[in-house]
């Protein structure tokens, strides 16, 4: 060949390249509209906890399944066998097979039929992106937009497209999906028949199906080995034919899934900050104290667990198990609306400190009417009044006459606003239904609410946002609620095992090795039971009870969700045990009188200790007097009906009590009756208290005689429309009171 011909040659080479050349050039900036479409169809979403355990994988709105996964995720075996049985080529051609194209079509010639389709997988991706009829017209379709592809994407974007979009048929596209419908197994744990099973199903979905089809599954996989040169024998094959399990789809969390699924469009893969072996551990727990209980109507329960420092999300049970129809396990305990009782009491005593209240403090634990014509009158869980109460110890007892108390003196509209500013968005619009009662549990919160404001006192007063996304942060701010110190001290008094023994007794229950803080609490209808428990570094919300609203029977208390609490945090701090609560550098602690909460005098006979804020002025005890050399108790005028009523009056006596005295109703008290109820079933409990126990009493009903009273000086008075005047006469005095009836 002369010079001049090969120098021909050279340029028509040239020619040809450069040609070539500037059509992908062209193309790889011409818009191919139908590959951008491809490439934003939905894939399935899959949830993993923050381990990457598998939480969910949730299928299309077609039933759909396709899992997407990133090439270099998928493991090198499997590329290698797929592109060797598919297009062993792959990475030398532009989209199309020459040589295939030449072999199929005299192969085809020949027998007259189709024997082969070489086509390629950037071929078999285009005819996935633009369908097209298998003619000949369609398959030069078919080789144009796979040169396409290839001018647009690298080799490895169009492996990663093509074995995320491969049709298995049983509602499954892509190899990850297909590795789990057929075998029940992720793509890193097949065998070498597996994989080869996968890369022969999409050529005849149905023929070959390993788990409907074993016969030919088994011969087209030995067809392909031989093909691949692969040594491979029956027993091997059999094997992994028979580990044929086609994957049920669980759902781990399936309220937490749908409340993600609620609250955003996420979709893909998503790493969230749930920890499944503490979702399934706490389940297990659940289930053990409701199946204890079922017979006190606990039929199902619901657990929110905060990790304090980021407010992520690591376990959310909506109820014991989903799928329980009977005991309506669909309904999501998180989020329903019930009375949460006591639990509010530590956003009330928070309130309160911001407001001038202090933890040592008195409050009175008294019989007391709340309201005006419409009479409240609250009880403790024990139905004891314990008279004069320190704030630390009426919150960490849970006593419930202390808390409507302050809350009508904050206010209780106040109140409900602070709640709401604390994240009780379910308390809006109801602040003018909503009376005293609020102190313990008159409204209705979820333990979504309840969980996030607790968190907020081991966070020094910030509320968390919750998040369901897994935070690499260790850190994030919220909303600041209540000062450093408040929360301080909320903290200190709900972790303090003394001060609670007055309203639990010297219980075990809480009892931990770590320093955590405790609320329970039970609704007015003993229907709904909780509890509460935090420690620095978690908060555990725990609601129990029946989703119908059955009121609980038996002794089943608020204790039993707090076992659930207990475990959860020991459960946790095996893991890392959580730091002290600190005490705020803005406090500072004194001693002060058992009894009044004030600096001790001298001949106080009780003393303790308690945490103030640096500028608080603390006056000397007033409870505690000399007289005579003997220390006697003077306590406030609020306290006299209940020191003569718990047959204390020698105890408590001074030279300001009178007898006899009517120590209920309370004077000027309206009754009102009711016409549908026989008149003899109505009538006012009149209650005198008087020293001398062996004493007669005379009583006078509007200046007449009515009769003579012997101890225990208590009597029914039967009423009708009208006032009256009750009148008692004893030998040390005379005491009286106005009725009124309606």
């Amino acid at each position: 060949m002369t010079h001049k011909k090969i120098w021909i040659l050279i340029k028509a080479f040239l020619v040809i390249a450069g040609i070539v050349f500037s059509i992908r050039i062209i193309f790889t900036f011409v818009p191919y509209k139908k590959l951008e479409q491809f490439k934003k169809r939905q894939h399935s979403t899959k949830f993993l906890d923050r381990n990457g355990g598998v939480i969910y994988i949730a299928p299309l709105d077609n039933g759909l399944r396709r899992e997407y996964m990133k090439i270099k995720d998928i493991p090198i075996t499997i590329k290698r066998i797929f592109i060797k049985a598919e297009d062993k080529r792959f990475f030398q051609h532009w989209g199309f097979d020459l040589i295939a194209i030449s072999r199929s079509f005299f192969q085809n010639l020949v027998y007259k039929r189709t024997t082969s389709g070489a086509s390629t997988i950037t071929m078999q991706l285009s005819r996935l992106i633009s369908p097209h009829p298998k003619t000949v017209k369609g398959k030069i379709a078919e080789i144009f937009n796979a040169f396409r592809l290839e001018c647009k994407l690298s080799k490895n974007e169009i492996l990663e497209l093509w074995f995320n979009s491969i049709p298995y048929g049983y509602n499954a596209e892509g190899v990850a999906t297909a590795s789990k419908t057929f075998y029940g197994a992720n793509l890193n744990e097949l065998s070498i028949p597996q994989v080869l099973s996968l890369a022969v199903i999409p050529r005849s979905p149905v023929k070959y199906n390993p788990i409907t089809n074993v016969v030919e599954s088994k011969k087209a996989i030995k067809k392909l080995a031989y093909s691949l040169r692969m040594k491979i024998n029956d027993i091997d094959i059999d094997n992994s034919l028979n580990s044929t399990n086609k994957y049920q789809y669980f759902n781990n969390a399936p309220h937490f899934v749908n409340f993600i699924q609620k609250n955003s469009n996420l979709s893909g893969e998503i790493k969230t900050s749930l920890d499944l072996k503490l979702q399934n551990f706490t389940n297990n727990r659940l289930n053990k104290y409701v199946e204890k209980n079922i017979e006190s109507r606990i039929t199902n329960g619901a657990v929110l667990v905060i990790k304090n420092q980021t407010g992520e999300i690591f376990c959310y049970l909506g109820s014991r198990d989903f799928l329980n129809k009977e005991y309506s396990g669909e309904i999501d305990g998180v989020h329903i609306l019930r009375q949460p009782g006591s639990t509010l009491k530590p956003y009330l005593y928070a309130y309160a400190f911001e407001n001038g209240f202090l933890p040592n403090d008195i409050l009175p634990d008294i019989p007391t009417e709340f309201g005006n014509e419409k009479i409240y009158i609250p009880l403790n869980f024990n139905n004891r009044f314990n008279g004069p109460i320190r704030i630390r110890v009426a919150l960490a007892s849970s006593l419930n006459i202390p808390a409507v108390y302050i809350a009508t003196k904050l206010g209780v509209k106040n109140f409900t606003q602070k709640l709401i500013n604390w994240g009780f968005d379910s308390l809006k619009g109801k602040e003018d239904f909503i009376g005293s009662g609020i102190a313990i549990g008159d409204g209705e919160v979820s333990l979504y609410e309840t969980t996030r404001a607790f968190s907020s006192f081991p966070r020094n007063g910030n509320l968390p946002n919750l998040t369901y996304l897994q935070k690499n942060e260790p850190y994030i701010e919220g909303k600041n609620i209540i000062n450093e110190e408040t929360a301080s001290l909320i903290c200190n008094i709900l972790s303090d095992k003394k001060s609670r023994i007055l309203g639990f007794g010297n219980s075990k229950l809480f009892d931990t090795s770590f320093e955590a803080m405790f609320k329970t609490g039970t609704s007015n209808q003993f229907n709904n039971i909780w509890a509460f428990g935090a420690t620095t570094d978690f908060t555990v919300g725990v609601w129990m009870g029946d989703f119908a609203g059955n009121t609980i029977i038996g002794r089943a208390g608020s204790s039993v969700p707090a076992m659930l609490v207990v475990d959860v945090l020991k459960y946790l701090s095996e893991i890392k045990k959580p730091d002290d609560f600190k005490i705020s550098k803005k406090l500072k602690q004194i001693d002060i009188c058992s009894l009044s909460g004030k600096i001790p005098q001298d001949f106080c006979p009780h003393k303790t200790k308690e945490y103030v804020f640096l500028d608080s002025n603390i006056q000397k005890c007033d409870y505690h007097k000399l007289q005579n050399d003997k220390v006697v108790i003077s306590l406030p005028d609020i306290y006299k009906k209940w020191v003569k009523s718990s047959h204390n009056v020698e105890l408590f006596d001074t030279e300001n009590n009178k007898y006899p005295e009517i120590i209920s109703p309370n004077n000027n008290s309206v009754f009102y009756y009711d016409s549908s109820v026989s008149a003899d079933s109505q009538a006012v409990k009149i209650e005198i208290t008087n020293k001398n126990k062996n004493e007669m009493l005379t009583i006078n009903v509007n200046g007449n005689f009515y009769k003579k009273l012997s101890s225990p000086f208590k009597f029914f008075f039967p009423i009708k429309r009208g006032k009256f005047n009750i009148e008692v006469i004893g030998n040390g005095g005379i005491d009286n009171i106005d009725l009124t009836v309606k």
